[in-house]
């Protein structure tokens, strides 16, 4: 009994670590099936998606790549995407390349080469819809929590253009698991990048 007891109270410390919970170097979470770690690589830096084969950014809690932010997704300058007077207009070379913007962020992580890559990308609406679990996570995230910390419940752009309008592009909904594009390219919106 107390063999168990102290199993399981290891196993308990393992996962307080992991959440940074127990203080000083944080850990990496217990394996699980459908995720693991990249290396020596915190998870608030990448995780690997066992299942589909993925490498997802992880987020840190400020900076650059703080999990709270939000950014635009232009993603040309020959398509109309920026709403402006009731109308829309083309992207600016520099909307594109801002760090507040999918396209900036992203040359900004890949600069960076995040855990040795640099082919960094938007995921597809099918692939961020993949990290979806109903209410997974303590922050009511429909997300595991515990391999993607500093995950808001909100939406996340993804590189899906909608079909019918170039103005709109496809988010994933963390907050209820949904898809949407009830948001033109304009609006502030999280980013989860891939490779």
């Amino acid at each position: 009994m107390q063999q168990t007891i102290g199993l399981l109270g290891a196993v308990a410390l393992s996962l307080a670590v992991g959440c940074g919970g127990g203080g000083g170097a944080q850990q990496q979470p217990v394996a699980s099936v459908k995720y693991g770690a990249v290396g020596s690589y915190p998870i608030t830096e990448c995780l690997k998606d066992n299942a589909s084969g993925l490498m997802w950014e992880g987020k840190a809690g400020s900076g650059l790549r703080a999990g709270g932010l939000t950014y635009t997704n232009y993603d040309s300058t020959a398509v109309p995407q920026v709403l402006a007077n009731a109308a829309y207009a083309t992207a600016t070379q520099a909307q594109l390349d801002a760090t507040t913007n999918a396209v900036g962020y992203k040359k900004a992580v890949n600069a960076l080469a995040l855990c040795g890559y640099t082919d960094w990308r938007l995921p597809s609406r099918d692939e961020l819809k993949g990290l979806v679990e109903p209410k997974a996570s303590p922050t009511g995230a429909n997300i595991d929590g515990l391999w993607f910390s500093n995950t808001p419940a909100y939406v996340y752009w993804t590189a899906s253009p909608y079909e019918t309008n170039a103005s709109y592009a496809w988010l994933v909904d963390f907050f209820d698991g949904s898809t949407a594009v009830s948001f033109d390219r304009g609006t502030g919106a999280h980013i989860r990048l891939v490779r």
